[in-house]
């Protein structure tokens, strides 16, 4: 899924043995016996499975990334992206603008190159039948995420249903929980995002009540790179953001190949993939260059009102400083792309 789709509540060291549990699943990594890298090692970026990170993956089975100088690790959650990032085991990852500035906050020297997505319907508050208005969720238990995304959506949901915080419960779950959590009954209205959303409204009882396209310019997912890595991996970022282009190309001409392409990657049927994809602005390498250079149209405002939030609810010791957060020099020039 800008804001945070991870489940864990603050970023934490990566463990040696975390680090080669989660490295075993990269080609060609088994003889690794730490988590540094080399100068002479591939690009590697990891990404869990969110429609935004798609065409990445989708690039890589169509081949038109450079297999032995790119490798791709699907993560099982951006918390594990966030860790191996942080551990020095990936050159980039794909995360939430918010969790991006989390771990700027932790002291990650980190650069902006690429805008997958704007969330404007992706990210979901389900309800149960019985809960027809925002203002029916008085009394009741919503289940979220505890970080950026979850909290912010649940801020706009009480402020526009004209609710206090306390008048209601917010139940702690992170992402791997929130289709057992709603099976079970434990809660009565679920913020979450696709392909979750999808599969939960498909099992039924659910419906939409509040969704992220009445929160414009908040939750973007960008491609974040260690700022010590951009000079060894120039070339690399290069062709894995052509590549990307590409395969974003592809998606859009041609949505019912693709989507089957990915079912794996994402759990979700080509027909729920294809809908999912309504609810979410992917930008053109154009448009990527407007956010990424100084500008009106930068990503800074929309960083800069997200660091102030997350400041004043705690989730970051301070606002970071982001005048050289973001970096356009890596996009393809072609206009098609």
């Amino acid at each position: 899924m800008a804001i945070s789709k991870n489940s864990s509540p603050q970023v934490r060291g990566l463990s040696r043995r975390r680090c080669l549990a989660l490295l075993a699943a990269l080609p060609g990594l088994a003889c690794l016996t730490g988590c540094s890298l080399f100068d002479t090692e591939p690009l590697r970026i990891a990404a869990h499975g969110w429609l935004g990170y798609a065409p990445l993956f989708l690039a890589r089975d169509l081949d038109y990334l450079p297999r032995n100088d790119i490798h791709l690790m699907e993560s099982l959650s951006a918390g594990d992206s966030m860790e191996l990032l942080q551990g020095n085991a990936v050159h980039g990852a794909g995360l939430t603008l918010d969790e991006t500035l989390r771990l700027l906050d932790e002291g990650l020297d980190l650069r902006i190159v690429l805008i997958f997505n704007q969330s404007l319907g992706a990210d979901v508050l389900l309800a149960r039948g019985d809960i027809r208005t925002l203002r029916d969720l008085a009394g009741r238990r919503i289940g979220a995420e505890t970080n950026a995304v979850g909290m912010i959506m649940v801020d706009t949901v009480l402020k526009e249903a004209g609710l206090s915080r306390d008048a209601l419960t917010v139940v702690p779950i992170g992402a791997d929980g929130h289709e057992a959590a709603w099976r079970a009954g434990e809660i009565d209205a679920l913020v979450t995002y696709e392909p979750i959303v999808s599969r939960v409204l498909n099992s039924g009882g659910a419906r939409r009540l509040f969704d992220s396209r009445r929160m414009p310019d908040t939750i973007f997912d960008v491609l974040a790179v260690r700022a010590d890595s951009l000079s060894r991996h120039a070339r690399h970022l290069e062709l894995l953001l052509r590549g990307y282009f590409q395969a974003r190309r592809r998606l859009r001409d041609n949505p019912i190949d693709t989507s089957y392409r990915l079912t794996n990657f994402l759990r979700i049927d080509p027909e729920a993939i294809i809908a999912a994809y309504r609810y979410l602005e992917l930008p053109d390498a154009v448009i990527n260059r407007r956010y990424l250079s100084p500008g009106k149209a930068s990503l800074v405002p929309a960083a800069e009102r997200l660091a102030r939030w997350m400041t004043d609810t705690g989730l970051l010791h301070r606002p970071p400083r982001l005048d050289n957060l973001l970096s356009a020099a890596y996009l393809p020039r072609e206009t098609g792309l």
